[in-house]
């Protein structure tokens, strides 16, 4: 069978709530040697929106908000942490990667407490730009 076909079949099983596990069993049970792997079949489909996930943010009456599954703009670590470190490390030369790493872990052992808070603090503000601007960049519309 083909990645396609493979893909359609894999959809059909999720659509009708069946866990990855299940749906791997089935496909064995159907193509035998040549089903997709265990993992192919796992990762074949977002968690966060699958099913049995749905359901039980459902029943425990939890609001799920939408957002990109990955934004550079609501890590601290891309808009905060590693922006900075890179000015840091501009111009600086070293003669191994454990230099490197000394380098890196001094810098964060030396920042202020209060870097972190303030990034932290500043995630909510950038959530809610990026939700209103439909997942799009932050950054690029210089709110900060």
């Amino acid at each position: 069978m083909e990645k396609q076909e493979n893909r359609a079949v894999m959809k059909y099983f999720y659509l009708k709530g069946l866990t990855p596990k299940e749906i791997k069993e089935e496909m064995d049970s159907t193509l035998g040697t040549s089903s997709p792997s265990y993992s192919t079949v796992k990762h074949g489909f977002p968690t966060h929106t699958s099913i049995v996930a749905t359901a039980k943010i459902n029943d425990l009456k939890t609001k799920l908000m939408p957002h990109p599954p990955y934004s550079p703009d609501l890590a601290p670590c891309d808009y905060l942490l590693f922006p900075n470190l890179k000015k840091w490390l501009g111009g600086k030369r070293f003669a191994d990667n454990e230099e490197v790493i000394e380098a890196v872990n001094g810098y964060f052992e030396e920042l202020d407490e209060s870097v972190y808070r303030d990034g932290i603090n500043r995630l909510e503000h950038r959530y809610e730009k990026c939700i209103s601007h439909g997942g799009d960049y932050v950054e690029k519309y210089n709110f900060f």
